[in-house]
This record gives structure tokens, sequence and C-alpha cells, in this order.
């Protein structure tokens, strides 16, 4: 609940932008896996708020693959 006070999904979309691409068959976004911490790094740099805060949020927006490539 409080990630989304912190960091509204506007600016969160806007500021994750550098680190989000798209699948090639759906088009739907998602967040590399080797590019999580950097971007949860940065996050949490330009939010003013915990790195587990900025994590929780990314995870929320751009679920984790698990293991599993995405194309």
């Amino acid at each position: 609940m409080i990630g989304t006070l912190l960091i509204p999904r506007p600016l969160l979309v806007k500021a994750a932008t550098i680190y989000v691409d798209k699948t090639s068959v759906t088009g739907s976004h998602y967040l590399q896996p080797k590019r999580r911490a950097e971007a949860i790094a940065a996050l949490a740099q330009i939010f003013d708020v915990n790195p587990i805060v900025a994590q929780i949020r990314l995870d929320e927006m751009y679920p984790p693959a698990n293991g599993q490539e995405m194309f």
C-alpha cells in the first residue's frame, strides 16, 4: 500500500522506461532480470525511498520471470 503512495504508477512507468523492454510476440512490457537491481537502485534514489519499497513496487508492475527467459 505505501509503495503506491510513494511511487505512483504513472511516475514509475516514466522513470522505469529505460529499464523496460517489450516482448516481440505480445508486446507486453517486462523488466530484464539483469537490469532489475539497477532499476531498483535508480528508483529508490529518484523517489527517495528504501530500495525494498522500490523492489516491491517494481515486482508489482513487472513481475520477475521466475528463471524463465522472456522473448
